[in-house]
């Protein structure tokens, strides 16, 4: 019965791989604004929500968890989409860091400019949305977005944590050589520290 209860499981998540991979296909979103003072197109993520409600169908719900992480002094949002049937899901997590200041923001709103930010780019690797021309995005929102490596490394520093026991754990040579998989869990540990 666990045999057959297994392949069951194994036979929906490969029907939401499918779904999935035919939404990543299909999804068109454009970048339909403008920003003035930047010169460049961009989207947000009210368009990307927008552009994915007709490719969901009735058995398939898109989430975006959120965390904050303290990375020495600095704040990180911590956003992870996630595309489920109700029993099974895919992932993606995207990092951004509060800037310090902003002018004209008072800190509630800086959070939430980063919050917004983390999770478009989340939504963006999840249903693999083409990027390459929207990098000024981040700057002119005064934030930084930093890769699952980078935050590994500043966590590592700032952890004091035993770089090559920390290796040796994931059996990789170097933080850089980390599957996708591992930098998450990675991150999780670290931040558990």
């Amino acid at each position: 019965m666990h045999k057959q209860n297994l392949k069951i499981g194994i036979y929906k998540m490969e029907e939401l791989v499918k779904k999935l991979n035919k939404i990543q296909k299909n999804l068109i979103c454009t970048k339909n604004l403008f920003n003035s003072f930047g010169k460049y197109k961009y989207r947000n993520l009210e368009s990307i929500f927008d552009s994915l409600k007709e490719h969901l169908g009735e058995d398939l719900a898109v989430r975006i968890d959120e965390d904050i992480i303290l990375v020495g002094d600095r704040f990180y949002i911590k956003a992870t989409a996630v595309i489920t049937d109700g029993k099974n899901e895919i992932k993606a997590t995207a990092f951004a860091r509060e800037s310090l200041t902003k002018k004209g923001m008072d800190d509630a709103m800086v959070t939430i400019s980063t919050s917004s930010y983390a999770s478009k780019s989340a939504m963006q690797k999840l249903f693999m949305l083409d990027d390459t021309t929207n990098a000024h995005d981040l700057d002119a929102q005064d934030n930084t977005i930093t890769t699952a490596i980078e935050t590994i490394n500043k966590l590592i520093k700032t952890k004091k944590v035993n770089l090559p026991d920390f290796l040796k754990h994931f059996n990789v040579d170097r933080v850089g050589a980390l599957s996708y998989d591992n930098q998450q869990k990675a991150i999780d540990l670290l931040t558990k520290k």
